[in-house]
């Protein structure tokens, strides 16, 4: 009876990590869908979690704000604004702006993502709008690659020793000295002394 329970309690683990794990269609949420491009980038590499991280965070940027920018512009665009007057796809805004920036990050891997784009395009079926996706997509891409161009992401910066000691005494001595300095401006501000 334990060895069924086992069995049973296995195959429900499978597939609820299935279930989390299961691949998102291109013809779904293309933010999603795009996410997924990443982290299979990453998996294929073996990029380091920092490096991973950043690549992330640069895709799923430019994707909001090819979206957002495509939507209207209802929110704060981190990195770039659309003038555009012909209506853009969503889909393929954001289909483009990940693509941009993942040919940027991960070269060795740009046919799997021209793969990917063709099979986003080819969901668009108005020509204007997917032009102007297109065109939006390059946009925001390009703007988020030219803010994060010298970021300093791939400095090299050597190890040294009691370091971070250093760093806390000389923050413990700036907060002292801020403290002394805000007693002294209350004081003054107070007419106390």
């Amino acid at each position: 009876m334990k060895f069924a329970q086992f069995l049973i309690a296995g195959a429900l683990s499978a597939a609820a990590s299935h279930a989390i794990a299961a691949p998102v269609s291109v013809s779904g949420d293309p933010a999603l869908y795009w996410n997924q491009v990443v982290l299979d980038a990453v998996r294929t590499t073996s990029t380091p979690p920092p490096v991973a991280a950043r690549a992330l965070a640069m895709v799923n940027t430019a994707v909001f704000d090819a979206v957002n920018a495509a939507n209207g512009g209802k929110y704060y665009g981190y990195g770039s604004s659309y003038a555009g007057g012909v209506p853009a796809s969503t889909r393929v805004a954001a289909a483009t702006a990940a693509h941009t920036v993942l040919k940027q990050l991960f070269p060795s891997q740009t046919a799997t993502f021209n793969s990917a784009l063709a099979q986003s395009l080819a969901l668009e079926a108005d020509p204007a709008a997917l032009a102007a996706g297109q065109t939006l997509g390059t946009q925001t891409a390009g703007a988020i690659l030219a803010a994060r161009a010298n970021d300093g992401a791939s400095a090299i910066v050597p190890y040294t020793p009691g370091r971070s000691r250093r760093m806390a005494a000389d923050a413990t001595e700036l907060r002292t000295r801020r403290s002394a300095a805000m007693a002294l401006r209350d004081a003054v501000h107070h007419g106390v002394g």
